[in-house]
């Protein structure tokens, strides 16, 4: 069943980290054939505008640094260590 359009997620893309929206996709196996009973199969999912990626709540980029390996409250591991923890 399709979603409404305006209840489209916003987030992050997971592939490049930029701000996205989300857009629908269609991953279901198309048209089927089941001991002769024919359907056809819709799998709808949300993915990034700009890379076909998951659309995540967080950044997955440091905020310091700017790497793409996030370890906790936005920071990679080597400025989480830096910053001493002070999340």
């Amino acid at each position: 069943m399709r979603r409404d359009p305006e209840e489209a997620p916003e987030g992050y893309c997971e592939s490049c980290g930029l701000p996205c929206i989300g857009v629908e996709y269609d991953e279901g196996i198309g048209p089927y054939e089941y001991f002769g009973s024919r359907g056809f199969h819709h799998d709808y999912v949300y993915r990034s505008n700009c890379c076909s990626a998951l659309v995540l709540d967080s950044s997955p980029v440091c905020t310091e640094c700017g790497k793409k390996e996030v370890y906790d409250c936005g920071l990679c591991f080597n400025c989480y260590v830096e910053e001493g923890a002070k999340c």
